[in-house]
This record gives C-alpha cells, structure tokens and sequence, in this order.
C-alpha cells in the first residue's frame, strides 16, 4: 500500500515495517530492511475530484424529489402534482377542497414591436405600396386628350399673337411645343416614349393649324372681297411696292432671299401706311394697268405665233423672243381705255386655240386606239421618283412655313417629346 505525503512516497511491507521514498523513486525495487522482502514502489492513486461528487448529489436530490412528486398529492381533474396544502390546482382551476371548476383568465402576451426602420412582421403590418412616380398613373387616351387641349391652347395663343400684332413670332412654336407636352403629361399623370411621340406629332399638326388660321384671317377678307386692307395696309398695292423696295435697294426682285423680301415688305408697309387716299387709288390704278399690259403682251404673243403657224409651246426661244418683242409694240399702240376690251377678245381668242388643241389630240387618241396603238402619254408615266416626290412635299413645306418657321417647328416637335417622356425631369 502506497500514498503520497509532501512529495514524498510511503510504502508499508508485510511485515508492518514502513518506507519512505522520494515521488521520482515510483516503479522501482527496494528491499525491505526489517524482513529482508523485495518491495516495488507504487505511485499512489490520483486524488478523488470532489466536482464529480457535487454532480453526483445534484442528481441524486432531483431523484429523490421527483420520487418525492410522483408520490405525492395530484389534481383529480387533470392529474398534475399540487402541494399538499394547496386549495386550487393552478393548471385547470379545479378546487381541491369544493370540487368546482374555476374559469382561469387567458394570460395575454402582448407582441414585441419591432425595431425602428424594418418592417413589421407578417400579418402585424401594413406594407405600403411603392409606386414609380414617373410611370404614367392614367389612360393614354386621357394624355391624348390633354395633349390635344395643350395643342388647342398654344395654337391659339400664337394665333391671337399674330392677328392683334401683325407679326408672326417663330418662337411661339416652342410654346406650342411645351404646350402639347405639359397636356400629354398631365392626362397621363406621368411621363413615357408614347407619349412623347404623340406630342411631337400633336406639335406638328397645331402649328400646322396657327399658321392655317393666321393666313386664312389675313387672306379670307381678300376672298370674298369684304376688304383689301388690314393692319392699316392695302394688301392691292404691297406686292408692288414691295418690288420697288428691293429694286431702290439693288436688289433683283426675281432673285432675292428671305430676309431681304421680309426687310423689303416692312419698308413697303410703312411705306402704304403713309400715303393718302388720293395717292393710293392713283397707285392702284398704275398697278392695274401694268398688270393688265403684262396680260395682254402674254396673249398677243400667243396670238402672233399662232398667226405664223406655230404652237406656243412648240416655239423656240427666237421665235418666242421675236413674238414677245412684236407683242410689246402692239400693246403700247392699244389707247388705255381699250386695253381691258382687247384683252377680253384675246382670251375668248386663247380658250378658242386651246380648245381646238384639245380636239385635235382626243381625234389623234381616238385614231391611235382603233390602230391598236398605245398612247406615248400611258407609256411615259407620272415621270417623278419617289426621291423628287418626297422633295417636293419638303418644297411645299419650306414655302409655306418658311426656313426659320420650319426650324423652330421641329426645336418645338423635340421639346415636346423631351416633356411628355421625362427627359426634361432627367
């Protein structure tokens, strides 16, 4: 037998006699001095750990009150364990003493709420609904309906510009333009591609109307002949005087640009405004004449080609220049007061030649189609590519509107689709 005292190792023999040995001294022989028997040197048992003893009694106790619990007095209703002087079983509510059931109280937990900044959790909240603001909220057809206002409302303001001024301002075409696309973004209630293409097409067709309603208000009272003057100037005598202007300022009437007919006709205008009655109806009648002159010297160069035997559109230019240059001489020999008669017969004289023409080229066609022969007119066509049709719409569009007019008209038509499809809000 062996234990350890102070570092140091006892070891008993058989024979009662007692060793002492140095701990380093374990697993080795030493003989005993009172028997004379050969000892080993033992190291002693590792010391009991007193920790796995607590755990030991822990567990034990548990032991001994459950069999405590399981032995003793239990809820005859729902058979859970009470404490032996207990009235009332606190999981049913039965009472131990009368036998009754007694109502127990839900117990409420209230829910936790959540953090600031996240979101409720499922079914405890509301979740809000996120919209894109610049998706159009409404019917497209309510933007083309507010599109079409928008177009009503600038055409007419350019309209009331032009008529009370006199003047046609270009760059009330960008405020059409702005117009259309603030309409189509207001019926939509938002901002998309569609949308700015109907407002660029929508932008076209109101200044298209403006400009249609300013001239049929400057040229309509012409028409019917209610009036010749607006804006204090008789439009009888502007185109006239306006060629004076260009011809005093060495100008060329036939092959002057814009800018110098508009500066021209400005000039004119002032010019008209400043006569009196007197001179105006002196100057009227000048025009008249010379309009009338220039018409008779056209006939009466129709008339002496067709004397000689030759078509006038089948003349050279000497025989046209030779016919014109013999006009001129008979015209200036016509007293003033006949001039207007003589180019009354002239006429009658002109549709009669025409509608011989038109009589002879039916008899040929007729002739020509008995023979079984094609007509040479069937066969040559209309003679325009789409290219040359194309560029005469582009013609038409540049005289009517004008370069300046045209180009803000397109400035507008971008303005408009920049406004109905966000990219101003970009």
């Amino acid at each position: 037998m062996a234990d350890t005292v102070e570092g140091r190792i006892t070891v008993e023999c058989k024979c009662g006699k007692r060793l002492k040995a140095p701990v380093s001294a374990a697993g080795k022989k030493a003989k005993c001095p009172g028997c004379g028997n050969v000892l080993i040197i033992e190291a002693p048992p590792p010391a009991h750990d007193d920790s796995l003893a607590d755990i030991y009694s822990l567990a034990a106790d548990a032991e001994q009150a459950s069999s405590r619990a399981e032995s003793g007095p239990r809820c005859p209703g729902c058979g859970n364990a009470v404490e032996p002087a207990a009235v009332l079983c606190t999981n049913c509510g039965l009472n131990l003493k009368t036998g009754k059931q007694t109502a127990m109280a839900p117990v409420t937990v209230p829910p936790v709420p959540p953090p600031p900044g996240k979101l409720s959790p499922l079914g405890t909240g509301k979740k809000k609904k996120i919209v894109d603001a610049l998706a159009p909220q409404r019917s497209a057809w309510l933007g083309l309906l507010g599109c079409i206002g928008g177009g009503l409302v600038g055409a007419l303001l350019w309209f009331l510009v032009a008529y009370f001024t006199g003047y046609e301002l270009y760059f009330l075409a960008m405020v059409v333009g702005v117009c259309c696309g603030l309409g189509m973004q207001i019926g939509q209630r938002g901002y998309s591609t569609l949308g700015g293409v109907v407002s660029a097409l929508m932008t076209f067709l109101s200044v298209l109307l403006a400009k249609v309603a300013v001239v049929a208000a400057v040229l309509l009272p012409v028409a019917v002949g209610s009036s010749n003057e607006i804006f204090g100037v008789d439009l009888r005598l502007l185109p006239s005087v306006t060629d004076e202007e260009l011809k005093a300022m060495g100008i060329d009437p036939d092959e002057a640009t814009e800018d110098q007919i508009e500066k021209a006709g400005e000039r004119a205008e002032k010019k008209i405004k400043a006569m009196s009655p007197a001179e105006r109806e002196a100057k009227l009648a000048a025009i008249e004449d010379a309009e009338t002159v220039e018409t008779l010297v056209e006939y009466m160069t129709e008339e002496v080609l067709a004397e000689k035997k030759i078509e006038y559109d089948d003349a050279t230019e000497e025989q046209t220049t030779a016919a014109e240059t013999e006009a001129k001489k008979r015209v200036e020999a016509i007293p003033r007061e006949k001039r207007k008669a003589e180019l009354t017969r002239l006429e009658k004289a002109s549709e009669a030649r025409f509608q011989a023409a038109m009589a002879k080229a039916t008899a040929e066609a007729e002739a020509r189609k008995a023979r079984g022969e094609a007509d040479p007119d069937d066969l040559a066509g209309d003679g325009l590519s789409t290219g040359a049709k194309v560029g005469l719409v582009a013609l038409f569009f540049t005289i009517f509107f004008g370069w300046k007019s045209l180009l803000f008209t397109v400035l507008a038509m971008g303005l408009a689709y920049r406004t109905a499809s966000g990219a101003v809000s970009s």
